[in-house]
């Protein structure tokens, strides 16, 4: 349950789309905190306030399409 609290609290104090307001837009629809370094990379920073961001629910499956593209990328 801590994560419950952790995004509901950072939500609450992050209450607008970080990339909608890049573009002058203050969209509180629909927020989903994200891990800007995925867990899968550093898990170690699930709780860490620094690694969290506020995105509505288009940027936030924009950002994970690309990061599940980079992963299928070979090296």
């Amino acid at each position: 349950h801590k994560w419950r609290e952790v995004s509901k609290t950072f939500r609450k104090n992050n209450p607008f789309c970080c990339e909608c307001l890049k573009n002058g837009e203050y969209n509180s629809q629909d927020l989903h905190v994200d891990h800007i370094i995925p867990l899968v990379e550093k898990p170690d920073l699930k709780y860490e306030v620094s690694n969290l961001q506020s995105l509505c629910r288009k940027h936030h499956s924009m950002k994970t399409f690309k990061e599940t593209l980079a992963k299928k990328k070979p090296t």
